[in-house]
C-alpha cells in the first residue's frame, strides 16, 4: 500500500514539473529577441580630397584645415569605433591617381627618391613627412597615409597608444575598390586616405 502511494506521488510531481517546464518555455518563447548589432564589422572611413582637406600635387604635407579636421573630427570617430568593436590595429592606406610625379625622370639628383633612406625615421616619428621626396604615386601614397597618422599621434592622450600600419595602394584602385585602367591624368576622386580596423588573425607559417 505504501509502495503504490509513492508511485501515485512521483507521477503527480512529474506532472507538476511538466506543466511549469511547459508555461516557462511559452513565456520565453513570448520574449522579444534580442536585436542583433547592424554592424558585425567595425566600419571604413574614406578622406576624399576637398577644397579644404586636399595635398598639393606631388606632396604630404597637411594643410592647417586639414589638421584642424583630423584632431577635431577624426580623431574622436577613430576612438568611438576601436572602443565599439574589438580591433588590433588600424590600417592607414594611401590613394592617388595615375598622373605622373612631376620631375621624376629627370636626370636631376634632387629628384630622386628618397624613402628608403628616410622612411623609417618618419613612420618612427624623426623626421616630419615633408622630408620625404616621392618617386613615384606608390611614394606619394604611403607619404600621405604616414601624414595622417603622425597628426593623429602628436593630438596625444588615447590615440597615441593605438597600433596604426601605414600602406600604399597607389593608383591601383578606384574608389569603388576594383582595379583601375590605365589613367594618366589627374583626378581628384582617386586620391583618398582609406582608414581600415582590423582584428588580426593567428599568424600561420606555411613550410
Amino acid at each position: 500500500m505504501q509502495i503504490k502511494s509513492n508511485m501515485e506521488q512521483a507521477e503527480i510531481f512529474v506532472f507538476i514539473a511538466s506543466f511549469f517546464l511547459i508555461a516557462l518555455g511559452f513565456t520565453e518563447s513570448n520574449k522579444p529577441q534580442q536585436e542583433a548589432k547592424p554592424h558585425d564589422k567595425p566600419p571604413i572611413i574614406e578622406l576624399y580630397e576637398t577644397s579644404e582637406y586636399k595635398f598639393d600635387s606631388g606632396r604630404a604635407e597637411l594643410k592647417p584645415d586639414f589638421k584642424k579636421y583630423i584632431r577635431g573630427e577624426l580623431r574622436p570617430e577613430i576612438l568611438r569605433i576601436t572602443k565599439e568593436y574589438p580591433i588590433d590595429v588600424i590600417e592607414v592606406i594611401g590613394h592617388t591617381d595615375g598622373q605622373p610625379i612631376s620631375g621624376v625622370n629627370s636626370p636631376t639628383e634632387n629628384n630622386y627618391s628618397n624613402l628608403d633612406y628616410n622612411l623609417e625615421k618618419v613612420n618612427l616619428g624623426k623626421l616630419p613627412v615633408a622630408q620625404l621626396r616621392p618617386g613615384s604615386n606608390t611614394d606619394l601614397g604611403i607619404m600621405r597615409a604616414l601624414a595622417v597618422v603622425q597628426e593623429l599621434k602628436k593630438s596625444g592622450g588615447e590615440i597615441a597608444n593605438l597600433k596604426f600600419r601605414t600602406y600604399s595602394a597607389g593608383q591601383l584602385l578606384l574608389e569603388n575598390g576594383s582595379p583601375a585602367d590605365i589613367d594618366k591624368r589627374g583626378n581628384s576622386k582617386r586620391r583618398r586616405i582609406e582608414i581600415r580596423f582590423t582584428k588580426l588573425g593567428k599568424t600561420e607559417k606555411v613550410q
